[in-house]
This record gives structure tokens, sequence and C-alpha cells, in this order.
């Protein structure tokens, strides 16, 4: 029971920080959340793509981190 309300309450967390999160910025940065809005709308496919790529090239070193046997390199795996 304690796992389902440790998921629940990540879930909610979660749905309530990243709304948050989004209006923070769009609030301290104006000029630059309009400028990736406007290059998302013009050319999707490329920021997909590049957005794909630094996922690839961010799980290359987590998974290194992950694989290694200190307890360290794990914690700075999830850090990663």
């Amino acid at each position: 029971m304690a796992d389902m309300y440790a998921i629940f309450g990540s879930l909610i967390l979660i749905g309530i920080s990243y709304p948050a999160m989004l209006t923070a910025w769009w609030l301290l940065f104006p000029e630059k959340v309009e400028k990736a809005r406007l290059r998302i709308t013009e050319k999707p496919k490329k920021s997909f793509g590049v957005g794909l790529l630094a996922g690839a090239i961010a799980a290359v070193p987590t998974a290194v981190l992950f694989t290694l046997p200190s307890q360290f390199t794990q914690v700075l795996g999830w850090i990663w």
C-alpha cells in the first residue's frame, strides 16, 4: 500500500511542478520561450531529431555509470 501511495504522490508532484516550471520559464525568459516556440512550430521534425540525438548522447554516459560496480558511480548515473 505504501508503494502505491509513493507512486501516486510522485505523479501528483510531477503533475504540479512541471506546469509550474514551464510557467516560471515563460515569465522569467519570455524572449527565449517565444524563440523556442517559433523554432518548434516552424521545424518540428528537426527539433524532434535534435532532442532524440541529445537523449541518445546523454544515455551513453548514464549506461556507463550504471554498469560500474561502485555505488557512487551509480548515484552519479541517477544525477546525470
